[in-house]
């Protein structure tokens, strides 16, 4: 009972961590877009470990002497990867909030089992119950904290993209126009990407004789927050972007604000023409 209960936890945890990381990996069910500002090593630091936890749940269903050596191998890769976070942290790297809590919550779980994987089966009567406990009060901590911050976060995100715009159009050169570069497109940073392509996804599966275009509205701007949070582009690149999204997001605003349906139409025609210039300008 014990031996399958520490085995299915950690069987539950490679799996989990094998689904999430190979979906965010390859852009699977449309994770990688809800997930936000990833960090791809963190992404991949968590996919490996879940196979790591697989093999170490063989290794003890088969008694093999290096079934502890996975878990060795996880926590080291765990370590490594929350160093290189703080570091992308500290050179202000864009990342999600709940990435660091999920960091500390998966590696605090793998050093429990790491540490108890020996003692386990001598002392059933207390650790056992010492793992699920200290898992559970972890995991509801997160979740109870995720929730708090959440709205926090969103405020603060919504705050932090108004003074990122502010702040690059006060840097921004006025005198530039829509122009290629030497008649080549302009590299946009990766890490805007998947809001331009959020914000094309939204435009393309709006329906005007069905759907909500306010509701439309606040998801574009949703969006377009995000963009302009991750954009770390700079000189001309920088410049020549600004003035396409100048005229972008004042189009969001007037959609927001239409008040009929035929001056909602007409605005939505104007975004999509506002997507296609971009990729006229933009790769």
């Amino acid at each position: 009972m014990i031996k399958a209960l520490y085995i299915s936890i950690l069987s539950l945890l490679g799996i989990a961590s094998v689904f999430m990381g190979g979906s965010v990996i390859f852009d699977l069910f449309g994770i990688r877009e809800m997930e936000g500002n990833y960090v791809p090593f963190i992404v991949w630091a968590n996919f490996i470990c879940g196979f790591l936890y697989l093999l170490a749940v063989y290794g003890i269903l088969n008694k093999k002497s290096w079934q502890k050596i996975p878990l060795m191998i996880a926590f080291t890769v765990l370590i490594i990867a929350f160093s290189g976070l703080i570091i992308h942290i500290q050179n202000e790297g864009v990342y999600e909030h709940k990435t660091v809590k999920a960091m500390i919550f998966r590696t605090v779980l793998t050093l429990i089992f790491l540490l108890t994987h020996k003692k386990i089966f001598k002392m059933k009567k207390f650790m056992i119950p010492a793992i699920i406990g200290i898992a559970m009060l972890t995991s509801c901590d997160k979740k109870q904290t995720d929730a708090v911050d959440h709205s926090e976060h969103t405020a603060q995100t919504e705050n932090a993209a108004t003074e990122n715009h502010d702040d690059h159009a006060d840097h921004a050169d006025t005198s530039v126009g829509l122009v290629l570069d030497n008649g080549n497109k302009w590299k946009t940073n990766t890490e805007m990407l998947p809001f331009i392509q959020e914000q094309e996804r939204l435009l393309d599966a709006y329906d005007d004789n069905k759907d909500d275009y306010k509701v439309l509205a606040a998801n574009l701007n949703s969006a377009n927050e995000k963009l302009i949070k991750s954009c770390t582009m700079t000189g001309k690149s920088h410049d020549v972007l600004h003035v396409w999204l100048t005229d972008h997001m004042r189009n969001i605003d007037l959609l927001a604000k239409a008040t009929t349906k035929e001056e909602a139409d007409k605005v939505t025609d104007a975004l999509e023409h506002s997507m296609e210039t971009y990729h006229q300008y933009f790769d």
